[in-house]
């Protein structure tokens, strides 16, 4: 087969070629692969969340491949990358043309591999050969992860909470109910007992701004009332991830960055028209309440330079919000937990559906039997929670409750962090600190979710590539500045400098263009 890829640059795309045979990647790929049902090994680049690899991830692919020979007659070569160097080492990977089988992929990273027809065609091979992975998800999903040149699938979707929720992190959590409780009589007009009550209530029925003041009022509280207890009392980072908290706010960016001009609302009911995120009134009301919150001292002065540390701040965005995620952390001697309260209600939008999947490497020599092992990663519970957790009994122990609990070891190995990756994160076990119901919580969130009109649409980012690079970097420039609040607390015109900056590299052009094409699509629907 020959492996001489066109590389990045060569923009001779699959589209329009219907023979069997398709110069994908630059070399001739099979779209129509058998299983030769040879053992085969699978090369696997791996991104985790930990500085190095795992210190016992050799002793976890050894299990595995002793499943993975009964199972499929395959085993796997695993390379792990943290995820701040993955994408570079790829990008040379893919490159070079070298052989490889699986690669993890995402909304942004998936239209780089394509363009450098690095990936291998998954149309033919996706149903035979990954049939429970290719059931689990509407079709309207698979749509949406389509390449817009050729409208073929180079992806396989992991599954986990894909709607997205206006989320806010908490860092010690008891501090919060307590505040919960306190504010009921104001809240509910009664008191309570649950402290959830008054949370929903607040995330159902406040406005945007009313949600900040709320928050901003729980900074105050512990200011008063826990200032011997809590070494921060009140400092946020919250306002360095604005791009992070528009997406939970329901803004779709159409399967791109939300760094990238131009959004729809993902609850929208009439004709979805794209607008410019940067314009909007939700917007201006964060940048505003930055600007507030700096002034206050809610964000310290030196927030923008990266040395303050969020271990020590009482607040943080969420990217998403997800039932019952609590993490637990030591400070001054005493264990504390991290939560994320729910904000809003949940959307879908295009680029979450696309977030997290593994693609097939051009120069797989056996896409088929790569395709056997992710379709494992879908329904194999054991399998799932040995890539995420390691070894029963040596990282971590079953309770009587069927939870994990994490052992001393853990420390050698524990991608619990990322089980995101691993197919499909509602068939593993759930940890002690979480409730054994989770996973169902997500599956009925998943499930009751409405779609909006615009899942499916994929856009084709071509003809304006040079625009969306400049507004991009404009909005680089802009973005963290904004949400520090510094900036527009010095200068006033700073945001309308941004508005200005923005209309000159072309962002109406791109918006324009996103218009075009979202119009052709829903006309051919």
């Amino acid at each position: 087969m020959n492996k001489n890829f066109k590389r990045l640059g060569a923009l001779m795309l699959c589209a329009g070629l219907t023979c069997s045979l398709v110069a994908c990647g630059g070399g001739e790929v099979d779209e129509n692969f058998k299983d030769n049902d040879e053992f085969y090994t699978i090369k696997w680049y791996m991104p985790v969340n930990t500085i190095q690899a795992p210190a016992d991830l050799g002793t976890i692919q050894q299990k595995v491949n002793e499943y993975l020979r009964d199972k499929i007659n395959a085993a796997v070569d695993i390379t792990a990358y943290n995820f701040s160097e993955y994408a570079g080492k790829m990008n040379t990977k893919t490159a070079n043309a070298e052989p490889f089988d699986l690669i993890w992929t995402d909304f942004e990273s998936i239209a780089r591999y394509n363009e450098m027809e690095a990936l291998y065609p998954l149309d033919s091979l996706l149903p035979e050969y990954a049939p429970n992975a290719w059931a689990k998800f509407p079709e309207e999903f698979w749509d949406q992860v389509r390449n817009s040149t050729d409208g073929k699938i180079y992806s396989v979707i992991n599954n986990q909470i894909l709607p997205r929720s206006f989320g806010m992190e908490v860092r010690d959590n008891d501090y919060y109910k307590e505040y919960l409780l306190a504010s009921a009589t104001t809240v509910l007009n009664k008191s309570t007992t649950d402290p959830y009550e008054v949370q929903d209530y607040v995330a159902d029925n406040y406005t945007l701004a009313s949600k900040l003041d709320f928050m901003e009022n729980y900074l105050a509280w512990l200011r008063t009332n826990k200032s011997g207890e809590n070494e921060s009392c009140g400092g946020i980072t919250w306002g360095m991830e604005l791009l992070y908290v528009m997406e939970g706010l329901g803004f779709d960016s159409l399967g791109m960055s939300m760094a990238v001009p131009g959004v729809v609302r993902a609850d929208e009911t009439g004709k979805p028209t794209v607008i410019n995120q940067f314009e909007t009134e939700e917007f201006l009301t964060l940048i505003n309440k930055m600007a507030e919150w700096y002034q206050e001292g809610w964000i310290p002065a030196d927030i923008a330079g990266g040395s303050y540390s969020q271990t020590s701040t009482d607040m943080g965005s969420s990217r998403t919000w997800t039932p019952n995620y609590v993490t637990s952390f030591t400070q001054g001697g005493k264990k504390r937990y991290r939560e994320v309260m729910r904000f809003g209600d949940p959307n879908y939008i295009a680029s979450y559906i696309s977030g997290t999947m593994w693609s097939v490497s051009a120069t797989s020599e056996n896409p088929a039997r790569t395709l056997k092992f992710i379709d494992l990663l879908h329904t194999d519970s054991y399998l799932h929670n040995l890539l995420k957790l390691g070894v029963e009994g040596t990282h971590y122990t079953v309770d009587d409750n069927g939870q994990a609990h994490q052992e001393s070891k853990s420390s050698r190995y524990n991608l619990e962090g990322v089980r995101w990756i691993f197919g499909d994160e509602t068939i593993g076990i759930t940890l002690d600190t979480q409730a054994k119901d989770v996973y169902e919580q997500v599956k009925k969130i998943n499930e009751e979710t409405p779609l909006s009109q615009t899942i499916g649409f994929s856009f084709d980012r071509t003809d304006v590539m040079t625009e969306i690079q400049l507004s991009s970097q404009v909005v680089t420039k802009y973005i963290s500045n904004l949400g520090c609040g510094e900036q527009l607390t010095k200068d006033t015109d700073y945001y309308n400098d941004f508005i200005t900056e923005l209309k000159a590299n072309y962002c109406d052009e791109v918006i324009a263009e996103k218009q075009r094409q979202l119009d052709a699509w829903l006309a051919s629907k």
